[in-house]
């Protein structure tokens, strides 16, 4: 009885997987354990603003269509879908035209060094864990970077237009359908990214050809949604997250235009 009654009294053993190196978790449990953490990894700190999200599922029940590229897709959300793989071929056709206006000597380091430098605030600008390994999105990264850079140049000057590789060589709905993929919140690269990439042109030797900066040549594509008639120098590029940030500018009402707030209430 001294026996079964000690026996009793003593702590309940409890099991602690972080202590405990005898204990051995079932095999779906340790999968999915195991699997969180690779989430929780790739995951951005909880002090990330996020600027990048999925449109909800109950908003995008209401038309699919609306909220989803048609015809191309521009970062990792949507860079698997079978619909938008006939476009690949003109984004690398951009990539390599982009690379031939480089003309600084160590053109493919300096590439390379910003997409790695820059992989980890990417990520942190997607609201979703981003799945792909480095390289994989590394790729994405630079490959959608330089096509929209390529895509807003030859929309800029006349004298790219035309060439066999060309988009606007195709139909023009084709145009249309990229112009409204671009602007899709699904759809972004972080703005700062594309204009590291774009600072790489010889911008200072061939200004009739470059745009001083990014944010000017981003104005002049997307001129037409511009309503309040602003000044691309009136905006800091840094405080741009991407393009549907833009659009936001261009359809907010100048400060001096809103009333104040004691007039509101």
């Amino acid at each position: 009885m001294a026996e079964e009654s000690a026996a009793m009294n003593a702590p309940e053993e409890t099991i602690n997987p972080a202590t405990n190196n005898e204990y051995r978790w079932p095999t779906w449990l340790a999968e999915k354990i195991k699997h969180a953490k690779s989430i929780a990894l790739n995951r951005p700190s909880c002090r990330t603003i996020f600027s990048i999200y999925r449109v909800p599922h109950s908003l995008r029940e209401l038309n699919k269509e609306v909220y989803t590229p048609q015809v191309i897709s521009i970062g990792p959300f949507h860079c698997r879908s079978q619909k938008l793989q006939s476009m690949e071929i003109y984004k690398l056709r951009y990539f390599r035209r982009f690379m031939e206006r480089i003309t600084k000597i160590n053109r493919d380091e300096m590439l390379a060094s910003i997409i790695q430098d820059s992989e980890e605030r990417v990520r942190g600008c997607y609201a979703e864990a981003i799945s792909f390994d480095s390289d994989t999105l590394r790729q994405i990264i630079l490959v959608d970077a330089t096509f929209i850079i390529e895509f807003f140049l030859r929309a800029w000057s006349e004298q790219f237009l035309g060439d066999d590789d060309s988009i606007e060589a195709e139909p023009w709905a084709l145009l249309s359908w990229i112009k409204s993929d671009l602007i899709l919140l699904e759809n972004q690269l972080p703005f700062f990214i594309i204009e590291k990439l774009y600072e790489l042109l010889p911008l200072d030797q061939s200004p009739s050809i470059y745009p001083s900066s990014f944010l000017e040549l981003t104005f002049n594509f997307f001129e037409y949604k511009n309503v309040q008639m602003i000044r691309h120098d009136e905006i800091d590029s840094e405080k741009v997250m991407h393009f549907v940030d833009l659009l936001r500018y261009f359809y907010l009402p100048p400060h001096q235009m809103l009333l104040p707030k004691e007039v509101l209430m």
